[in-house]
């Protein structure tokens, strides 16, 4: 039987990088100089040190949402789940409205919950309101002083593929599978920013329970090849199933009276 809830896959998604630029102000010339100057630290784990430094120095920093949201970003591409869900909703918390830091945040809630979790409905609503937050978000994205066009679209793609990861994968564990495959084929099929393959992976899973089978299979194919790791064997497992499934579909029940 296709699997109701993807086994927990790997976390880290679209590579991240920090925002672009701050959308709230410095409150005064010392802290704006201080952010400028930490902001040549190239290194993601001496940055974490730097913002840590800076948070500590101006505790009321009008840039503290920003700090939060770059170190959100930083420990995600470090591999630390925990900390980028803490400091991301930290960021949240004081500015609601950045599609970036929403995106990762839905992301990570819908694929590292479980089911028997205290708080499962809790975080698979979070993960579904900040992704819709996000990709509302997005429609009106001001682009930053300096930043190329290509750059830009490339930036709100990987937000939004991002948003669209989390509510297919939310949508798949509330098992609303017509709605999860709609989702995750806009986040397979991106222009411009790089696919993830857990991605194709649950878009295969939720083809399956959409009794899809063809289509299940070229999605795992695709998550198959472009899987690294302990995580291909899972991949694998339904590829196999699903490849089973096409070659014989399973009779469908009949109408009950």
């Amino acid at each position: 039987q296709p699997a109701q809830q993807p086994p927990a896959p790997p976390t880290a998604g679209q590579p991240q990088t920090e925002p672009p630029q701050p959308r709230l102000l410095a409150n005064d010339q010392a802290e704006a100089d201080a952010w400028t100057a930490l902001s040549n630290e190239q290194d993601p784990a001496k940055r974490v040190v730097a913002i840590n430094e800076f948070l500590e120095k101006f505790p009321q920093a009008g840039l503290k949402a920003h700090a939060y949201a770059s170190l959100s970003a930083l420990h995600l591409s470090l591999g630390d789940a925990d900390k980028t869900v803490a400091f991301g909703e930290k960021a949240v918390e004081l500015d609601p409205d950045r599609p970036d830091v929403l995106a990762i945040l839905s992301q990570l809630y819908a694929r590292r919950s479980r089911l028997g979790e205290l708080d499962y409905r809790a975080k698979m609503q979070k993960a579904e309101t900040y992704a819709k937050h996000s990709l509302e978000l997005i429609e009106t994205l001001p682009k930053p002083a300096g930043m190329a066009d290509d750059q830009f679209m490339r930036h709100k793609e990987t937000i939004a593929i991002m948003a669209h990861s989390g509510l297919g994968v939310t949508y798949f564990n509330s098992r609303r599978y017509a709605l999860a495959v709609d989702e995750l084929k806009v986040a397979t099929e991106p222009k411009y920013a790089q696919v993830d393959p857990v991605d194709f992976y649950v878009l295969g899973l939720a083809y399956m329970n959409t009794q899809k089978y063809a289509e299940a299979v070229t999605a795992l194919q695709r998550a198959y090849d472009e899987t690294q790791g302990p995580f291909k064997d899972v991949v694998n497992q339904q590829l196999v199933n699903a490849k089973r499934l096409a070659a014989n579909p399973p009779t469908p029940a009949p109408p009950k009276p």
